[in-house]
């Protein structure tokens, strides 16, 4: 299925509605919500967290990776959507919101859901109020664990930092893209003996830093011994949206 294409222009994103009749009420926590779209309400994918808006208080958001809305395509719609292509975003299958940005790009795989009703957050929802914390080489390959996953299903576990600043291939259903700024997260603190910590469905989960719980990314995908995580700092800031 092809996704459609993209539109420049940008409304006020919150002066579109859900569809009649939607009185859903998402109950966000990173662990129990699964992510899809009205048009491909099967194509699951996970939360990584919630942002607000620093210039509109009114901005609730949801993240989690591009793909999920391309249904696995390499496809970028260039940032905030237009009109065309805001259809609706589903938690666990009821209308929530509708999808505001999308990018992808050689560092980057991202989207963000505007909430439209109110919202109850979870108590197991993991609060990124503490900010970001950037991989480096001194975190890699420790002798515990350094990072937490957590995605749809009540999938949460915990993993080592392998390596940082990589670029990979990353297979899309149609296309091979070199991806660049990845983290390579693993089972065990060995890369000869990680395998992955992820599997389908747990796109766009987010990975935080074990000890002082502050966002380290979301989760891209993975291969057989790898999960990969991209940092969204720089995306956020550049649409002047910040995690909570």
């Amino acid at each position: 299925m092809k996704p459609p294409g993209p539109h420049r222009d940008t409304p006020d994103p919150l002066a579109i509605s859900l569809p009649s009749g939607s009185r859903a009420i998402p109950h966000i926590g990173q662990a129990s919500d699964e992510l899809s779209d009205i048009n491909s309400p099967t194509f699951f994918g996970s939360m990584c967290c919630l942002v607000r808006s620093n210039t509109n208080p009114r901005f609730l958001g949801l993240v989690t990776a591009g793909h999920v809305f391309t249904y696995g395509e390499f496809y970028d719609y260039g940032g905030v959507v237009g009109n065309n292509d805001r259809r609706s975003v589903l938690i666990n299958g009821a209308p929530a919101g509708h999808l505001y940005l999308q990018q992808m790009g050689p560092d980057r795989d991202i989207a963000v859901a505007l909430l439209l009703p109110p919202s109850d957050v979870l108590q197991n929802y993991i609060s990124m109020s503490h900010g970001y914390y950037e991989i480096g080489e001194a975190d890699l390959c420790p002798e515990t664990p350094n990072l937490t996953l957590s995605s749809r299903g009540n999938n949460t576990r915990d993993g080592f930092a392998l390596d940082c600043n990589v670029t990979r291939p990353i297979d899309y259903n149609k296309s091979s893209v070199r991806v660049s700024n990845i983290i390579l997260a693993g089972s065990t603190n060995q890369p000869d003996t990680s395998h992955s910590l992820s599997v389908p469905g747990d796109s766009g989960g987010c990975v935080v830093h074990k000890t002082t719980g502050r966002l380290v990314g979301l989760i891209l995908g993975g291969d057989d011994h790898f999960t990969f995580v991209l940092p969204i700092k720089k995306v956020l800031d550049e649409f002047d949206l910040k995690p909570f």
